[in-house]
């Protein structure tokens, strides 16, 4: 779902934190069934996070997220995964 959460998948070989976010209204989650093969990633994300997706219910809006850091002793690492799991074929024009 989109509410903001962490998450841990068993699969993950390398045992990640993913954070999933509540973009508020304007946004969707989409998914796929069908296998998404990302096997030139040496990230190896798990099947689950690279097969849903966040999108903005009009096209033509952008996505935008923001990550606020109260702490200047904290670092992030932000690493983004794209991977077409809609046909867009299917979509009318």
């Amino acid at each position: 779902s989109l509410a903001d959460s962490r998450v841990r998948y068993s699969e993950d070989v390398y045992d990640r934190v993913w954070l999933n976010r509540n973009l508020g209204a304007g946004y969707k989650e989409i998914n796929t069934s069908l296998p998404v093969i990302s096997s030139n990633n040496s990230y190896n994300p798990p099947g689950l996070v690279m097969s849903t997706a966040l999108t903005p219910e009009n096209t033509a809006d952008p996505i935008i997220m923001k990550l606020e850091n109260t702490d200047p002793t904290v670092r992030y690492f932000v690493y983004m995964h794209f991977a077409e799991v809609e046909d867009l074929s299917l979509r009318p024009n």
